[in-house]
């Protein structure tokens, strides 16, 4: 399965969905990924315009199949309590499972989160040999560097690129460059 973190109004996720289908549709195998969950701050708002701008949206994604999109709310701080509560037969914090995909956009813009997001990326990554979470980010952003500390001590490895600057060509060098972004591949360390 694919999950979002910090979805917003759900772009990467239902770009995800959208290639899950394609990809799906071309090695013939329906169950390569049954789903994708989009999640962001339990708040009554956010999840409202998540949700809506989904169901709007999603029928734009052809013949999805078997694939289930659903929005979900996901509290960092308590992520390793999803399992928990799921376990016990009370509702679920946050998504239930592991995933093979883990994709994220700007997560870290409050020091507070770094930790969180970090414990919330090895709590869902699947130990799969293939599985990874993308996540573009400002490096320098406050407490980004707590982040990437944290990702290690859970024995997770970081890797990153520069975004080229030809896939941005529209973006005004005033407000934020390109080059600027980079893209951060993270994995499970000790996966056979």
């Amino acid at each position: 399965g694919i999950l979002e973190l910090g979805s917003g109004l759900g772009l990467s996720g239902m770009a995800a969905a959208a290639a899950a289908v394609l990809h799906t549709k071309d090695v013939h195998d329906e169950q390569l990924t049954s789903r994708v969950v989009l999640t962001d701050l339990d708040d009554k708002n956010i999840m409202s315009l998540l949700s809506k701008n989904v169901q709007c949206n999603l029928s734009e994604i052809k013949d999805c199949g078997a694939l289930s999109v659903t929005v979900q709310p996901c509290d960092w701080f308590n992520v390793s309590n999803s399992r928990v509560n799921a376990d016990n037969n009370s509702q679920p914090r946050g998504p239930t499972g592991a995933f093979n995909l883990i994709v994220g956009s700007a997560l870290i813009y409050i020091p507070d989160h770094a930790v969180a997001c970090a414990e919330t990326v090895s709590h869902y990554l699947s130990e799969s040999k293939s599985s990874q979470a993308v996540i573009i980010q400002l490096p320098d952003r406050v407490g980004f560097d707590q982040f990437l500390c944290r990702c290690r001590e859970l024995n997770l490895l970081v890797s990153s690129r520069a975004i080229c600057e030809d896939i941005i060509r529209g973006v005004e060098r005033r407000i934020v460059s390109a080059n600027d972004y980079r893209i951060y591949f993270i994995k499970q360390r000790n996966v056979c």
